[in-house]
């Protein structure tokens, strides 16, 4: 009898096991044992670009702070200050820079709503504004802000009162 070890390379130790293979090898066997793998490595390197998130909660200068932004292709680091505003476009997120630019996150607007801090709040369910690039505020029904980039997003009433609390 004969075994097989797929072995994915780990940073804590020389090599973890992903899954043992017995001869005879099954073919159903082995196409899981490889996707197995395969999804263990997604899984580290999913780890290694979080390792960016764990250094922005160590960083005390806020522009130096980053964030991951997922695409179809892979993905891109943003700086946080560089973001204006995040919108909520289905199962994305469309990211609005300083630059005049605008990125497209595969993640949905709530992921963003856990992970961002202050100076980023939600003032609408499908908007995140960086409190940073503020212009203006209009009372309207609900209030509407004007950011630097001259954008206009719509403040929801469930929003309005926190929103105002940051310039009192």
């Amino acid at each position: 009898m004969f075994v097989i070890v797929i072995c994915i390379p780990s940073p804590a130790l020389n090599q973890s096991t992903a899954y043992y293979l017995l001869k005879p090898v099954n073919i159903e066997e082995l196409i899981l044992a490889v996707d197995t793998a395969i999804k263990e490595i997604e899984r580290n390197n999913y780890f290694d670009r979080n390792s960016i998130v764990v250094s922005n909660f160590r960083e005390q200068q806020a522009e130096r702070r980053h964030v991951i932004l997922p695409t179809l292709e892979g993905f891109e680091v943003v700086k946080m200050n560089d973001i204006i505003r995040l919108q909520g476009n289905g199962n994305f997120t469309d990211i609005f820079l300083s630059d005049g630019t605008k990125k497209m996150a595969c993640r949905f607007l709530k992921h963003y709503d856990e992970v961002l801090s202050h100076p980023f709040i939600r003032v609408h369910r499908s908007h995140i504004i960086n409190l940073d690039f503020v212009k203006s505020y209009h009372k309207n029904s609900g209030g509407s802000v004007v950011l630097t980039d001259n954008s206009e997003v719509d403040i929801s009433a469930n929003y309005k009162e926190q929103f105002l609390s940051f310039f009192k």
